[in-house]
């Protein structure tokens, strides 16, 4: 759900439209969230990313320290 729901994301920041995509990918994407429970069933950190990439409110994140900011980009 997480790689589909980002994907579906990313397709939108790059201009795709909501019919486009190879093969019509984004429709389908779509029909597949909403038909696993829609994107609120992603694990937290991905509510995470979507609330940085401004398409989830930051209420409905988990809250986190500030110094999980601070970590190395290697750490998981």
């Amino acid at each position: 759900m997480f790689s589909t729901v980002l994907n579906y994301i990313s397709t939108s920041i790059l201009g795709e439209g909501p019919e486009g995509g190879r093969d019509r990918a984004v429709p389908r994407a779509r029909k597949w969230i909403h038909d696993h429970g829609g994107a609120t069933t992603i694990p937290s950190w991905g509510k995470t990313w979507l609330s940085i990439f401004g398409v989830y409110e930051w209420e409905g994140s988990n809250p986190m320290p500030p110094e999980f900011w601070l970590l190395p980009s290697f750490f998981p």
